[in-house]
């Protein structure tokens, strides 16, 4: 339709204005990086600026189709920093240009994540790192992959400095608050936060989630070696 033509010509705009690599269209995915062919310092900083300023535009441009009777088109976003082989991949009967590598797949999954913590934006904390002290975040929590060792602290950018709404950084100021002391074992004190954000209004379901892992642990405590890192049960 109309609308999905615009949207994939908004984003795929917004993506190259902060330098990015469009590199794969499938269904009503795309997949980017940045960083290559041309070398850059700033690819974390450009791909956290490029995903922000794409949750803008299209919250505005949802609202146009809305009063239009167009249903919306909802992105989720998913970014993550790492090594990856970028060239020509394939047969030489079929050759694509492309990005491979763990960082490509993490990226992949961290989109997917959006559905479990009820965020539009993840990404890694190698990239939140990266991308400088432009930015404003919320810590949403750690994951291990299945059949992983390694943790992968996940990220929600909110926005640049200096221009969050101060009650949106109330609200991560007391989420990670509550996720400190989930980690730290302190479940009734992790409970307190939680419920006083539900309380407020404020809840999303993060919080919900949070909160209910927190009442399960009050009534049966984890074992000694739990780390308060969520397990994925997927690769």
């Amino acid at each position: 339709t109309s609308h999905q033509t615009d949207y994939f010509e908004w984003l795929l705009d917004t993506l190259r204005k902060y330098r990015g690599e469009v590199n794969q269209l499938w269904g009503d995915g795309v997949m980017a990086y940045w960083g290559a062919p041309v070398e850059s310092a700033n690819h974390a900083r450009d791909a956290v600026a490029a995903i922000l300023d794409c949750r803008t535009g299209l919250e505005k441009l949802n609202r146009q189709w809305a009063d239009q009777g167009q249903p919306p088109l909802p992105t989720r976003f998913g970014v993550a920093t790492g090594e990856v082989v970028v060239g020509n991949v394939g047969s030489p009967s079929r050759l694509a240009y492309a990005a491979v590598g763990d960082a490509v797949n993490l990226a992949s999954r961290i989109e997917g994540m959006n559905r479990f913590y009820g965020t539009r934006l993840l990404v890694a904390g190698a990239t939140r790192h990266g991308a400088g002290d432009e930015f404003e975040w919320r810590h949403v929590d750690g994951v291990r992959a299945k059949g992983k060792s390694q943790v992968v602290e996940l990220y929600e950018p909110l926005g640049l400095v200096g221009e969050v709404p101060v009650d949106r950084l109330a609200f991560r100021d007391a989420y990670e608050d509550a996720l400190d002391r989930y980690r730290g074992r302190d479940f009734q004190g992790a409970l307190q936060v939680l419920e006083g954000l539900v309380e407020s209004g404020r809840s999303d379901r993060s919080v919900e989630r949070l909160r209910d892992l927190t009442l399960q642990y009050l009534a049966d405590p984890p074992p000694a070696d739990w780390d308060g890192v969520t397990n994925l049960r997927i690769k």
